[in-house]
């Protein structure tokens, strides 16, 4: 998300990846020995930022595409939440049973026919609700919200998990 986030806004960055191989000699550097992380430097003052949504979130306000008030932050956190609540309930169908094709297949009809139905429709209901009713979550403006559930979406779909675009129409503008 960090990245798109970064390429929307044209903000120029190196899209640094280590290979498996290679993590090793990386680790120890990362905060709290893992990644993704950024390293952001500003003033001369160089740090190093840990955690996958605060490095989103962090970059989104530096670019500003978290809203312009607390009140749009907030909109914007909620639909966070939601995007993590999603995917702890999918994270759940890869870690239970992995040997048990029936049983994973059980969990991914579940979750394809009533948690990621509910979930969406609470991404829907925040849309919705946007004074503006331009299909954005805050305002007419898109903002990191809007980059989460469209990376949400594509991942999903190209995962064979579920086309959330196509019985969401709400979704799919984004």
């Amino acid at each position: 998300v960090s990245r798109l986030v970064m390429a929307l806004a044209g903000q120029k960055f190196e899209d640094f990846r280590w290979s498996r191989e290679d993590w090793p000699k990386y680790k120890p550097e990362a905060p709290f020995g893992q990644g993704p992380y950024l390293i952001y430097t500003n003033n001369g003052e160089t740090v190093k930022i840990g955690q996958s949504h605060a490095i989103a979130c962090f970059v989104g306000r530096q670019l500003g595409l978290y809203g312009k008030t607390n009140l749009d932050a907030a909109v914007i956190d909620q639909v966070i939440g939601l995007y993590k609540d999603l995917i702890a309930v999918w994270m759940k169908l890869r870690s239970q049973a992995p040997d048990d094709k029936d049983k994973q297949e059980e969990m991914k009809k579940k979750l394809q026919e009533e948690d990621f139905p509910k979930l969406f429709g609470d991404f829907v209901k925040l849309i919705n609700a946007n004074p503006a009713k331009s299909g954005f979550f805050v305002k007419n403006e898109i903002s990191v919200a809007d980059i989460y559930i469209y990376d949400l979406t594509y991942q999903l779909k190209v995962n064979d998990m579920f086309d959330a675009a196509s019985k969401f129409p709400e979704i799919k503008t984004l």
